[in-house]
């Protein structure tokens, strides 16, 4: 980052540890949660950088879909956006939190080798 002009890092799958079920301690999964994300502000601050972080769905029988990294991931992000596969190749774009933009606001966009329109 220090040699390059980087301003957007983006990290998939960064649920799936916590997705195995090898960590049952709820604590400590808590614990590494909280971690990563303040680590990642930091560098967002520090580096000047936007950080994206897929959290992917998980099914929970009973309950429908859940975010794979739980409440506590959660709590730790400033600005949450959802996408959700809608009819043909579209896709619907919609904030759950953001500082500046009205919670709710959403916009439909097609996802293509080159960009999104």
């Amino acid at each position: 980052v220090s040699t390059q002009s980087t301003g957007v890092v983006a990290l998939d799958s960064i649920a799936a540890p916590f997705r195995t079920g090898e960590m049952v301690d709820g604590v400590q999964r808590a614990r590494i949660i909280r971690s990563i994300g303040q680590q990642l502000k930091y560098l967002a601050v520090q580096w000047e950088l936007c950080v994206v972080v897929v959290n992917q769905a998980t099914d929970v029988p009973g309950q429908g879909s859940q975010p794979a990294l739980g409440l506590t991931w959660g709590y730790l992000v400033n600005s949450r956006v959802r996408i959700e596969r809608a009819e043909g190749p579209w896709r619907r774009v919609t904030v759950d939190k953001a500082g500046a933009v009205r919670s709710g606001t959403g916009v439909d966009v097609t996802i293509t080798g080159t960009g999104i329109s």
